[in-house]
């Protein structure tokens, strides 16, 4: 199920009865935004994914046509790195 950067997921997941994968919810506005705060909210977006039985890290909506193409890329190592930390 995709949700949309208004809704926090693990709201998402508590509506859905708990056994929805579901995928999004990063604010694409963000991403022209200060990167400080664009990590921060992925990693709370991350965070809250935990609890939901399967999560697709995405936007809640598309890439705004003005997006520097170096924040989305540096936005998928954030991930990643943080995918590595919950790891071990």
């Amino acid at each position: 199920m995709g949700v949309d950067s208004d809704t926090p997921l693990d709201e998402a997941n508590a509506l859905l009865g708990g056994r929805t994968p579901l995928q999004g919810s990063i604010d694409p506005a963000m991403l022209s935004g200060p990167w400080d705060e664009l990590a921060s909210h992925a990693s709370e977006v991350v965070r809250r994914g935990q609890a939901v039985p399967g999560h697709v890290v995405n936007l809640g909506h598309g890439v705004p046509p003005t997006t520097d193409p170096d924040v989305p890329t540096r936005l998928v190592t954030h991930i990643h790195q943080l995918s590595h930390q919950e790891e071990t």
